[in-house]
């Protein structure tokens, strides 16, 4: 049989939501290659003890699973996950480990993950002050909207003439410009010391670097 770590990855992962999946329907079981199962299960770091809930799931339609070929697929889709690029890329998109590594492949596995949720840590303080700048400029961008609405009815004389609108007073603007101008210094220092960390970390374990969209 033709290993199946010579197939394409990108190829087997569009497969997994069909033959991943638990629980398993009865067509499903019953053309089940349980060596791929195991593989897309490895391959996506999902617990050995997945076998049981598929087998279960065939029990229940009287089919029986292959479990030397599941576990046989699982540790070459676990082989391709466990990969310290991988822990890396994961670990910085904020994805949970289930320490399912074997203790040799973890031993280069977790420390790569533990670089990428540092990178995750510094993607988590960017949204943060990006939150915050956003909402403070569009409180200021809505109070600014209600001064120039009220000055435009006035001039076209409206009758009879409007309620001033409640805006915010001269402390209370100058203080959420102070805030705003702050977040602002600290977003930009803190995505140049992401830019440089991921781009650092990510020649390390050769993989793409990781691009911050601010305005998501």
């Amino acid at each position: 049989m033709k290993p199946l770590v010579a197939v394409a990855t990108s190829t087997l992962l569009a497969l997994s939501g069909v033959i991943a999946c638990a629980p398993l329907s009865k067509d499903q079981c019953q053309a089940a290659n349980w060596q791929q199962i195991g593989y897309q299960n490895g391959l996506k770091g999902r617990d050995a003890a997945r076998f049981e809930e598929e087998r279960r799931a065939c029990a229940e339609h009287g089919l029986g699973a292959d479990a030397t070929g599941w576990k046989l697929g699982y540790a070459q889709g676990l082989g391709l996950y466990c990969r310290p690029e991988h822990g890396y890329d994961i670990g910085r998109r904020g994805e949970s480990y289930g320490d399912v590594c074997p203790p040799d492949l973890d031993a280069q596995f977790r420390p790569a993950y533990e670089d990428g949720r540092q990178i995750a840590a510094i993607v988590s303080a960017l949204d943060q002050r990006r939150t915050q700048r956003n909402d403070i400029a569009q409180r200021l961008a809505e109070d600014d909207r209600r001064a120039r609405d009220y000055v435009e009815q006035i001039r076209e004389g409206r009758k009879p003439p409007p309620e001033p609108p409640q805006l915010l007073d001269k402390r209370e603007r100058r203080e959420l410009e102070n805030v705003l101008r702050q977040l602002s210094r600290e977003f930009a220092a803190i995505r140049e010391d992401f830019e440089r960390r991921d781009s650092e970390l990510s020649a390390r374990y050769a993989v793409p670097v990781m691009a911050y969209d601010a305005d998501r």
